[in-house]
């Protein structure tokens, strides 16, 4: 499961209306992986941490505007989230794969990181195309 990255949102920032506190991100994992262990034993279940943030990039290239010229979110935080993640993934009995630290572990993360972006929106693009 990988789509928590927007709860990790400043909480008095400007995209704090994403904002979910970190004991409700854990519980909301913990409610998330029970039911589907529930209704469907057999598959495997994967978590995903939130990626790093580039903060200096996200302020360069908003995804909407942003008039404070502040980020919205900030790695330390992702850092956070994806030790709540990682800690909750242990504890339901899933694995997990740690995006925040394997990404961070390559000395070009930010263009990679960028990449991985650019893929998304291109895939994005394509699919609001179909018809």
């Amino acid at each position: 499961m990988f789509f928590e990255a927007n709860d990790a949102c400043l909480p008095d920032g400007y995209g704090a209306f994403q904002h979910v506190p970190l004991d409700e991100y854990k519980q909301n994992l913990h409610s998330i992986v029970s039911f589907l262990k529930k209704r469907w034993p057999k598959t495997l279940i994967l978590l995903i941490t939130p990626p790093p943030v580039d903060e200096d990039e996200r302020i360069r290239h908003p995804y909407v505007e942003n008039p404070s010229g502040l980020p919205e979110r900030t790695n330390e935080v992702a850092g956070c989230f994806a030790q709540v993640c990682v800690e909750t993934a242990g504890e339901c009995g899933v694995p997990v794969l740690d995006l925040w630290i394997r990404m961070q572990q390559s000395p070009d993360w930010r263009k990679a990181y960028l990449r991985y972006y650019h893929f998304i929106d291109c895939v994005a693009t394509a699919s609001s195309d179909r018809p």
